[in-house]
């Protein structure tokens, strides 16, 4: 990602993610609501490895390959790959916007 600042103190970046929640507000409520939604303490299995299912299912709907990485005491693990070309343009946004979600959910 281009982080370079052009005379202010946002970077490129940032405004292009910012632009990208602006346009796809609905897709951005509605995913975040979801997972918010999933109880998914840290020290519960069952209830990580649903959130991450569900995060799984959205990784997929927008073109993702999901491999699950089973683990014994905590959540599995998930590796989404993506492909490339033109017609991936909006993915890195939706998949980082997943991953911090995931990861806020989980965590938080």
């Amino acid at each position: 990602m281009d982080t370079v600042t052009h005379g202010s103190s946002e970077s490129t970046s940032t405004r292009d993610l910012l632009r990208f929640c602006q346009v796809e507000q609905e897709w951005v409520l509605e995913t975040t609501m979801a997972l918010a939604r999933l109880e998914s303490p840290t020290t519960d299995k069952t209830a990580v490895d649903r959130c991450g299912e569900e995060l799984a299912l959205r990784l997929t709907a927008i073109g993702g390959t999901v491999t699950r990485l089973p683990k014994l005491a905590v959540g599995d693990h998930l590796r989404a790959e993506f492909g490339s070309g033109a017609s991936v343009d909006a993915l890195p946004w939706r998949a980082a916007l997943l991953a911090g979600l995931i990861a806020e959910t989980v965590a938080g």
